[in-house]
């Protein structure tokens, strides 16, 4: 260390400790709000359990019994398997259990918080870092919301995409063989946990190379470490023919500018908590919280604009960067397309509070940047569950409510256990979680409740071959169907009104039994037992 690297680094240490005690205080208060967001939401009807968890939940178990479940998110060509594999020893713990589950984002959620504080070190005053750092943390609800379930891939992603925006700010300020090595692996790693990450990962590379062109010798340890992590998405590739390249169509009848568009006028306003998912509505009064939007979109232009030529915000090159470049590549992917989502903005949630509280020169500062945020973030909330209370309907699966569904299983586990039900078929959303709540001692398979026939042995069952279920685990239906007049569950208020009720009828020896909301249809011990 240079006499002069020193005494900077003994300068900023003082001013540090200089720093006023409320502001100390203030940093602790984002930390609460964290925890406290979670809770509600755990507690909320927006913290209700959904397929989508169990599922990941499913897969943790495989694991912890030495089965290979693959690369990817069972039934998908993307979505990584990382933390399935870190929930696997805590359900060995806790049993089958979302609470055992829900722990691996969060705690994924505060190592990203962590390295946001080290990013904005790197390009912003102290204040400012660890303030960004607190509103990563608890900022925007969406993100509290998503990083709260466990979705597998959501926040293993975003902790992987903040590492390689990290390791490049390292690399330009100090390079070494084994950091360009790492700075391939962790890359490689993030687009195998989630191919959103292109928004993030290649801008961030290209970036490198254009700052600092004497690097791209060591594009060989980059490439080998790149390689490393991104092994695991060339092996599915392999074996499943390039399925990878074509991983869903929902939206594809939307263009691209209109994608694009979508992310201006949803994704980013949602991202910011100035309008409210599902139903879409803008924070307080409309015209307000637009105006109030397109003055941080003005800053943040002004921001890039900064970046280019002020010596203060030259650090912030890199971060904007990546915000101009997003839109453009987030547009690309026709899964972006959902209108009343931002779960495909997540990776970028973390450079937002950055990119906010960079403007920030002093405590101050700081702590007005991120009290406005919690003031908006604490209006969208209040909208939502507004918004909830009105129409609690099942638009809202998208928040993780799945209204009607209950918290718990347990009472109709129970009561299939009574019945000496062991298979049965169920919607999506409740075959998977009967799977996961029973570990796995009921079978239930989905199927679509709307396509139901008879069979041979004049006996409902799911449509065979339905070219519109697309199952995410089809070993459960091969289970289920080898039993004669296997169960069904169905939760009427949830389940589609197309619902085909009427094959039990005319099928006839059908006898129904009611738990709470969910219908049990079944033959009594013809619908007993495997089926061999």
């Amino acid at each position: 260390m240079t006499a002069a690297s020193g005494h900077l680094r003994r300068l900023g240490h003082l001013q540090w400790s200089a720093r006023p005690a409320w502001f100390s205080a203030w940093i602790v208060l984002l930390a609460l709000v964290g925890v406290v967001g979670r809770i509600a939401f755990y507690r909320s009807p927006f913290g209700v359990p959904d397929a989508d968890e169990a599922v990941g939940g499913l897969m943790a178990r495989h694991e912890l019994h030495g089965q290979f479940v693959g690369a990817f998110y069972w039934g998908q060509a993307y979505g990584g398997t990382l933390e399935t594999w870190l929930a696997a020893p805590l359900l060995a713990i806790f049993g089958p259990s979302y609470v055992a589950l829900r722990i691996v984002p969060i705690v994924l959620s505060a190592a990203a918080a962590l390295v946001v504080w080290r990013i904005g070190l790197r390009t912003m005053s102290r204040p400012a870092a660890v303030t960004a750092a607190g509103l990563a943390w608890c900022f925007p609800s969406s993100l509290l919301w998503k990083t709260s379930h466990f979705h597998i891939f959501y926040a293993s992603g975003m902790l992987l995409g903040l590492l390689t925006v990290l390791q490049a700010l390292r690399m330009r300020a100090r390079v070494s063989t084994w950091g360009m090595l790492l700075l391939g692996l962790v890359a490689g790693l993030g687009l195998w946990q989630s191919f959103q990450l292109a928004t993030i990962v290649p801008p961030t590379l290209i970036w490198l190379a254009v700052r600092r062109r004497d690097l791209l010798r060591y594009g060989p340890q980059v490439g080998a470490g790149f390689l490393v992590g991104f092994a695991p998405v060339l092996a599915s590739n392999l074996r499943h023919g390039w399925w990878s390249r074509d991983i869903g169509h929902p939206g594809d009848e939307i263009g691209y500018l209109h994608r694009l568009l979508q992310f201006f006028t949803n994704g980013l306003p949602i991202a910011l908590d100035l309008r409210t998912p599902v139903t879409l509505h803008w924070l307080a009064w409309k015209p307000f919280a637009i105006v109030l939007y397109a003055a941080v979109l003005v800053g943040f232009v002004l921001l890039v604009a900064a970046s280019r030529r002020d010596g203060r915000f030259r650090k912030l090159d890199l971060i904007a960067t990546i915000a101009v470049a997003f839109p453009a590549i987030y547009a690309i992917s026709p899964l972006a397309s959902a209108p009343d989502i931002a779960s495909y903005v997540t990776v970028f949630m973390p450079l937002i509070a950055l990119l906010l509280c960079s403007w920030a020169r002093d405590a101050r500062q700081a702590v007005l940047v991120s009290a406005a945020a919690l003031i908006v973030m604490a209006g969208s909330v209040a909208q939502i569950h507004a918004d909830y209370a009105k129409t609690p309907r099942p638009d809202f699966t998208h928040l993780g409510t799945h209204a009607p569904l209950p918290r718990s299983f347990a009472p109709l586990i129970a009561k299939l256990d009574e019945l000496g039900i062991t298979r049965v078929y169920a919607s999506y959303w409740i075959a998977f979680r009967i799977d996961f709540e029973s570990d796995e001692r009921i079978i239930a398979a989905d199927m679509r409740p709307e396509a139901l026939r008879t069979n041979a042995a004049g006996a409902v069952v799911p449509q065979p071959d339905d070219p519109l279920l697309d199952s995410r685990h089809p070993e459960y239906g091969t289970m289920v169907s080898r039993l004669q007049a296997p169960a069904f569950v169905f939760v009427k208020a949830f389940d589609p009104p197309s619902a085909d009720y009427g094959s039990f009828a005319s099928a006839g020896g059908y006898r129904t039994v009611q738990v709470g909301v969910f219908t049990i249809y079944h033959r009594g011990a013809a619908s007993q037992g495997t089926g061999g």
